[in-house]
């Protein structure tokens, strides 16, 4: 027997309903100004947390650049410390 698949499926008004439902959502509209302050929102709250990890591995890497000291056996006594 005959099955419709994909775009196929069902009469001329489901595929009417099922187009309308899926471009526009079942959400009401939002006004650009709502759609632009969401973005910014999204935005300000990325760049707080790209600051923040960039922070954190500064700190890291100072921290580490402190516990190692200074020349070669530094790196000596690192490789020989390891348990």
């Amino acid at each position: 027997m005959y099955k419709p698949v994909g775009h196929n499926f069902g009469t001329p008004e489901q595929k009417e309903v099922a187009t309308q439902t899926t471009i526009t959502g079942s959400q009401p509209e939002k006004s650009f100004t709502e759609v632009v302050e969401q973005f910014r929102r999204a935005l300000f709250l990325h760049r707080i947390a790209v600051e923040a990890r960039e922070n954190q591995r500064r700190e890291d890497a100072m921290r580490r650049r402190q516990e190692r000291g200074s020349g070669r056996q530094s790196a000596h006594r690192l490789r020989n410390n390891r348990l």
